[in-house]
């Protein structure tokens, strides 16, 4: 037999060697990272569960909100709200005028705690984004359309888009933002 044959068989052998070794480990790697990311979804999903249960359900928002319409830095609209009811939206649960320009003066000096105080969450709603009326009246009749079926749902899509901002935020609010699209939009589905 010919010198070359031999050499070319040897390396023809240690190279399918290397390529079953190279191929043998790229499966066990997608496998291991597969594996994984499950238990990351599994993990994450048990945390947005527990932060919705303890938080949040599904047909009323529990605790006072303090729900903010903020245009061009200005909090111009207001509505406390303790659970989605009848008398949720009516006006005795409006933000008096001279709270509102408090909320502005803080809000312009980013002070969320000192706007929140009592309250067991803020929601500032951003009036570039949905061109609101500038009235306590317009914006719980808004509020009252959006939150009213799925306040979960409308909140999250919109904290991602950034349309609100949220105070404080917790892990359900944190994970939301970065979310894959595909996960969100599954989870919102389902909600």
């Amino acid at each position: 037999m010919n010198l070359t044959f031999i050499i070319v068989i040897i390396i023809a052998i240690i190279s399918i060697a290397l390529i079953f070794v190279l191929v043998k480990n790229i499966i066990k790697a997608i496998i291991s990272s597969a594996i994984i990311l499950v238990l990351v979804m599994v993990l994450l999903g048990s945390l947005f569960y527990i932060d919705n249960l303890y938080r949040f359900t599904s047909t009323s928002l529990a605790g006072e909100k303090l729900f903010l319409l903020e245009d061009n830095t200005d909090i111009v609209a207001g509505i406390n709200i303790k659970a989605i009811n009848k008398s949720a939206f009516e006006d005795q649960n409006y933000v008096l005028e001279a709270k509102l320009d408090e909320y502005s003066i803080l809000y312009k000096e980013d002070n969320f705690k000192q706007i929140i105080q009592n309250h067991t969450q803020l929601f500032i709603f951003k009036n570039s984004a949905y061109d609101i009326e500038k009235s306590n009246q317009e914006f719980a009749f808004f509020l009252e359309e959006n939150i009213k079926e799925k306040p979960y749902a409308f909140i999250l899509a919109e904290l991602r888009s950034g349309n609100i901002e949220v105070y404080p935020k917790t892990l359900l609010f944190r994970i939301s933002e970065r979310l894959p699209s595909w996960i969100f939009n599954t989870i919102i589905r389902r909600i």
